[in-house]
């Protein structure tokens, strides 16, 4: 017995699981639902990236509260909207690619993720404003979500398609990226012809406060 809040531990069957007061044994509280021994590589990567998340979150408010220039504050601010835009797209290539095709290779390519997605906000700030050599950061980031998504969805067909890339999920990553980067260039054909139809026309308003007119599109 005891006093109030004592509770008494139920009798161990020290071969198995703990049993309950009917003698039936039972699931020990920590006990995961699925061994998480093959993802240990992919959880860490998440953890990884929640981390950056949310570090990425504070630069543009952070810039705000040092009274940082405009510049700094759009900086902050995208670094922490492309991170945002991709977030969803990220998890679920890496984690199906990761239950449904290759646990250690989804470690290894989202991990070169993560350096890829650090060197955003490096590159932005070295070159203190938006620079084309930013892509070099955010193509291949596109590349390896697209390759781990269709990955996923050859393999529930019966394809392998890291096979098809000699077994190597970097080439695979590679290839993608320099597919995406091509059918890139194409769609700008696409979005030229749509400028060019004049289906998009600016409109200049003026404002009655004294502002300088508003574009609206």
């Amino acid at each position: 017995g005891g006093g109030p809040g004592h509770r008494t531990a139920p009798p161990l069957d020290r071969t198995r699981a703990p049993l309950s007061s009917g003698g039936e044994p039972q699931i020990p509280a920590m006990a995961p639902v699925v061994d998480y021994t093959p993802f240990a590589g992919v959880i860490k990567v998440s953890f990884a990236y929640v981390i950056m998340y949310y570090v990425f979150m504070m630069l543009g408010p952070a810039s705000v509260e040092v009274k940082a220039s405009e510049a700094q504050v759009n900086w902050g601010r995208r670094v922490f909207g492309n991170i945002h835009e991709q977030s969803p797209v990220f998890l679920l290539a890496m984690w199906t690619f990761a239950i449904f095709v290759d646990p250690d290779g989804a470690a290894f390519i989202n991990t070169l993720y993560l350096i890829l997605r650090a060197a955003y906000p490096i590159i932005w700030l070295v070159k203190g404003k938006f620079d084309p050599i930013i892509l070099a950061s955010t193509v291949p980031q596109y590349g390896i979500i697209i390759y781990q998504v269709f990955s996923v969805m050859t393999y529930a067909h019966g394809f392998d398609l890291g096979a098809a890339f000699m077994g190597s999920h970097l080439y695979g990553c590679v290839s993608f990226t320099f597919g995406f980067f091509i059918c890139f260039l194409g769609l700008t054909k696409v979005t030229t012809l749509i400028k060019d139809r004049g289906f998009f026309r600016e409109e200049h308003t003026g404002t009655t406060d004294g502002h300088d007119a508003e574009k609206r599109h």
